[in-house]
């Protein structure tokens, strides 16, 4: 059986490109298994292509050699170099298979940009995302003339979209929006407006992108800053996907080590989000896709629910102002229960 390697480590709108390339292997030959190989933060925006079989990270620091070592396991019969990198190169070395790459044509771009002169002999560059079906040719594929993709997992986003119109929001608080899937996916779906906050400067800049390259950036806005330092927000609802849980997971399962995360953390992330959904005005929606950790006060009604996604995605609607109660929050212990799979991190 083939299994074909499509390694392409950054950046989005790139990685964007090579999704044409994606559909067209699956169709021309459907019995493959396509890999994509990138880095973990770029994972994301491949992670619901439902032409992909697996995708293979590279974690942050990994040594290449380690990442050829899993690669190897697979048992790959070909490898698309997509990066045309110093690192791909040398995956092209350490996991044995047919490998093949594309021209990138660096130089007359540059001669092209810098001098005015034609060295692509009077023959215009041909777009990016069909260059890249260079390294396919021994696999017989080619254009079928559609557009990138940008694929989410089904139900999940659409869903909240729909309640959001049912429900008339308009505004959209994102906690801990990471690379900004939900908020540019919910823009596309919707006509809502969306402000995510997120302690990861990075993954900021990659949002920030991504809302670039599909046109919503009118309408999606990403601030960097922790969530408990940030300005309390106009916004109609809240959305969480267990923003805080990483804080909780061991250290080799967390996504890197640049951020400050512990229990100490997730407790104070808790209890702001508590205070905040509190002092929030009557009408306010909140929205989360498997929870958050904490507690939602007794002034929201549940308005929806949905139990068939691989998540449970709820909403609620304050009715009546919240008691300035003294806040409890349960013991660090139990909450680690409810949050300590690495697989259902705030993406």
């Amino acid at each position: 059986m083939l299994c074909v390697l499509l390694v392409r480590f950054s950046s989005i709108g790139d990685i964007l490109l090579t999704t044409p390339l994606v559909r067209a292997l699956a169709a021309r030959h459907p019995e493959a298994k396509l890999v994509y190989v990138t880095k973990r933060a770029m994972a994301p925006l491949v992670a619901d292509n439902p032409h992909l079989a697996e995708i293979v990270t590279l974690e942050p620091g990994e040594p290449i050699r380690h990442l050829a070592r899993r690669l190897r396991a697979l048992a790959p019969t070909h490898g698309l170099d997509l990066h045309g990198s110093v690192r791909s190169a040398s995956l092209r070395v350490l996991v044995g298979c047919r490998w093949s790459g594309y021209r990138k044509r660096k130089l007359a771009r540059a001669l092209l940009i810098a001098t005015k002169l034609d060295a692509y002999r009077r023959r215009a560059p041909s777009p990016v995302a069909e260059r890249y079906f260079e390294a396919a040719r021994r696999l017989d594929t080619r254009p079928d003339g559609g557009p990138p993709e940008f694929c989410l997992g089904p139900g999940a986003t659409d869903r909240a979209a729909q309640w959001l119109a049912e429900l008339g929001v308009r505004r959209v608080f994102d906690v801990g929006s990471g690379a900004g899937k939900f908020c540019v996916a919910a823009a596309l779906a919707s006509d809502a407006y969306f402000v995510g906050v997120e302690q990861r400067a990075r993954l900021v800049d990659a949002a920030r992108e991504l809302a670039q390259v599909f046109g919503v950036s009118d309408r999606v806005k990403f601030v960097h800053a922790l969530f408990d330092s940030s300005p309390s927000p106009d916004t109609d609802a809240y959305y969480f996907y267990n923003s805080f849980g990483e804080n909780l997971f061991e250290v080799e399962n967390r996504l890197d080590e640049d951020v400050e995360l512990g229990a100490a953390r997730y407790r104070d992330d808790v209890v702001a989000a508590e205070c905040m959904l509190r002092e929030a005005p009557v009408g306010t929606h909140l929205l989360t896709y498997n929870g958050f950790g904490g507690m939602v006060p007794d002034s929201y009604s549940e308005v929806r629910v949905d139990r068939e996604l691989p998540c449970v995605l709820r909403m609620w609607r304050k009715n009546q102002p919240s008691m300035r109660a003294l806040l409890t929050v349960r013991p660090v212990a139990e909450l680690h229960r409810e949050s300590s799979n690495p697989t259902l991190a705030s993406e």
